[in-house]
């Protein structure tokens, strides 16, 4: 009923707030200075430097260094822009293949798997679990076989994951297994946004990083997006047909990825 959600909204208000005022008393500040002065400087062509200072030397080289090199083109893009880019346009379009269908689970779950709220509720709280086991496992699989190839693997297995679940559905296999494939499913396709994110940081300048992190906003603004578009595939195609476009245009926003395979140094 409406009285019960109230209450379960007003109560999820409640446990949020003690989180929020810890956040206010957190300083940016105070965490550079302890590590500045926690961590032993190093010594670089005779002057002693921070950590933080010894990093921004080595890329000014760097930056030094791209500069005295003829520049290059990749796809009309300035060499030095081809990474960040291809990141950001495949985030984007990664975020708009999940608006299509993350707001329509909670539908299917109850209509057409006949879920109670509170299974369904359960459901939202295993699937980070998982992506807390598979961050681990993406990061150092990451760190053996490239984080652009980690990234297109869980995410095609991601892709799979879902056609089975939506293959289990339609033949009738039981509810335990529906749900066990999505779990398996959500925690595959959110397990390497840290990947991405790192080699997008890696990729830009310094004083650049908060301008590309606020793509972040332009993900979170595609979602309603799409979700209108899963919405309307919804009513004239039916909530099975929308889990297939999603699955589809998820395969396509990997593909931009592959591209940076031999570009991507890990």
């Amino acid at each position: 009923s409406t009285k019960d959600c109230a209450t379960v909204m007003t109560f999820a208000q409640v446990i949020c707030l003690p989180g929020i005022i810890i956040l206010c008393f957190l300083s940016d500040n105070y965490i550079v200075e302890h590590y500045e002065s926690g961590a032993p400087s190093t010594e670089i062509t005779g002057v002693t430097v921070s950590p933080t200072e010894k990093h921004d030397v080595r890329e000014s080289c760097d930056r030094n260094a791209e500069s005295s090199e003829p520049s290059k083109s990749f796809l009309c893009l300035p060499e030095h822009r081809v990474i960040p880019v291809v990141i950001a346009a495949s985030d984007v379009m990664t975020g708009c293949a999940a608006g299509m269908s993350i707001r329509y689970f909670t539908i299917f779950f109850m209509d057409n798997l006949q879920l109670s709220p509170s299974i369904v509720s359960l459901l939202g709280i295993l699937a980070p679990l998982g992506q807390i086991v598979l961050h681990k496992l993406a990061h150092v699989g990451g760190e053996r076989i490239g984080r652009c190839q980690m990234v297109v693997m869980f995410k095609w297995i991601g892709i799979l994951l879902m056609v089975s679940m939506i293959l289990a559905y339609k033949h009738d296999f039981h509810v335990s297994i529906v749900c066990t494939l999505y779990l398996l499913r959500t925690s595959f396709m959110n397990a390497t946004s840290n990947l991405t994110k790192s080699v997008l940081m890696d990729s830009v300048p310094r004083n650049e990083r908060g301008k590309w992190s606020a793509l972040e906003s332009v993900n979170m603004f595609s979602w309603s997006g799409s979700a209108a578009l899963g919405g309307i595939l919804v009513v004239k195609k039916g909530i099975i047909f929308n889990f297939y476009a999603t699955a589809a245009f998820q395969f396509i926003s990997t593909l931009p990825l592959i591209l940076l395979f031999k570009r991507v140094k890990d």
